[in-house]
């Protein structure tokens, strides 16, 4: 058997207590494989703006058949009034302390066991890269940082608050700061977002910290060959985002998603990164899925399903956000309308009980039509079959396939249907059509 997430979590399916030592990468297979994530902004998420507001919610996620939630990190942020990263829920003042308008330490451990309770695994994010102006570091250290002019060419420096990850007082702290967070609560991994400056050195010492707390570890930065050395256990596939991007502007090709596949089937960990098209960072920094395209963002959602990997999705996006979360003025989620709740409770249905769409080696996409426009693929696990049909432009599109899929049932309105070799389809603009076999 492939080492699928190696040196990964669990010492066994139901979780233990606080127990050290490197996590059993054979234990964590039958979770990998129907595992998906819902990312969680406690200080937006209600109107409470604290983790009690997420908690008073853990049934309704539940019903979504969510398997793991994400937290943002629970450190205090930098308020309003700067102008170098105002806003944003990654600007941590303390990166030890816990925010006490969100949560307390009880609070915390309540949340983790009543998760555990639904048999939702927790994963806690944390930011290394950078840092609030208020942060004190910013005046007791300032070579911790990767300069000390707070503008230049009359615009605030980036670099004022990023940290210099050379630095090897740098890197002690935030160490010790991974290594706080994994050994004080039960959390299942650690999340390291905004990670992509992070050194391959500096990576293999946050792993090593992170798994000898018997937790797995994520990368928000796409690093493929970290994975498959080992280092990280999954890592966010920023270049089906990309994809996503050109789908919005109608250049994507079926060419373009076949690279995506092609690497899949190359990495030893087959099926194990992050597919997302929203995020907190995206949503911070680009907005909403519906504002970049209102007409393909509930393709890219299906596709974040089912080309083979862990599927992400961001607090709000069963709504959906119709704006980008405000993070500076603590916009809360209302959660009246959900008018995509039935979509992902359908999806995250069929990832658990579908074994087509199980993350293992054996059910890698397979392209089945020879069309520029239109990505078709199956998707098999023994006699389990799932097929995605998909237009990746704005312009209705023509298509055939070389696979027999007669007698097959459509995915959302369970109709009977039936598609044959050689015949020509059309597709409308940005139209989907999923198909399964099982009845």
């Amino acid at each position: 058997m492939n080492s699928i997430f190696r040196g990964l979590i669990l010492i066994s399916l139901i979780i233990s207590s606080c127990q050290s030592g490197r996590p059993d990468p054979e234990a964590f297979r039958d979770w990998h494989k129907t595992l998906n994530i819902y990312e969680i902004m406690p200080k937006n998420y209600s109107e409470t703006h604290n983790l009690d507001g997420v908690l008073k919610d853990l049934k309704r996620i539940r019903s979504q058949f969510i398997t793991a939630v994400a937290l943002l990190p629970l450190s205090p942020t930098e308020d309003g009034g700067n102008n170098h990263n105002a806003g944003d829920p990654y600007a941590s003042i303390d990166l030890k302390a816990l925010d006490t308008a969100v949560a307390d330490e009880k609070t915390v451990r309540n949340f983790i066991d009543s998760c555990h309770q639904f048999k939702i695994r927790v994963f806690l994010e944390l930011n290394l890269s950078y840092t609030g102006p208020s942060h004190p570091w910013r005046k007791e250290h300032p070579d911790y940082y990767l300069s000390s002019e707070e503008q230049v060419n009359g615009k605030s420096n980036q670099d004022f608050v990023r940290l210099n990850l050379q630095n090897n007082s740098v890197r002690k702290q935030l160490l010790k700061t991974v290594d706080h967070w994994a050994k004080k609560y039960n959390w299942d991994g650690i999340v390291i977002v905004n990670g992509k400056d992070i050194p391959k050195d500096m990576w293999a010492e946050i792993g090593e910290k992170v798994h000898n707390r018997g937790k797995l570890l994520i990368s928000s930065a796409h690093v493929p060959d970290l994975a498959d050395q080992g280092i990280v256990d999954s890592y966010f596939n920023e270049e089906l985002f990309d994809l996503f991007q050109k789908m919005a502007q109608g250049t994507a090709l079926v060419a373009d998603f076949k690279k995506i596949i092609e690497a899949n089937k190359a990495s030893r960990i087959k099926s194990s990164s992050i597919m997302y098209n929203q995020s907190a960072v995206t949503n911070h920094t680009m907005g909403s899925e519906y504002k970049r395209c209102q007409d393909c963002y509930k393709e890219a959602a299906v596709m974040t399903y089912l080309l083979g990997g862990i599927p992400w999705v961001l607090n709000g996006q069963e709504e959906p956000m119709f704006d980008g979360i405000n993070s500076f003025t603590k916009a809360a989620l209302t959660h009246n309308y959900n008018y995509n709740r039935d979509l992902y409770r359908a999806l995250n249905i069929h990832r658990r009980e579908n074994p087509a769409l199980y993350s293992t080696d054996e059910s890698i996409p397979e392209i089945v039509s020879s069309s520029e426009n239109v990505l078709v693929f199956e998707r098999k696990s023994g006699n389990a079959s799932i097929v995605l049909m998909a237009n990746l432009s704005g312009e209705k599109a023509q298509y055939t396939i070389n696979k027999d899929f007669r007698f097959y049932t459509e995915f959302f309105t369970r109709a009977l249907v039936s598609f044959e070799p050689g015949m020509l389809y059309t597709l409308g603009p940005y139209q989907y059509l999923m198909l399964t076999n099982i009845k």
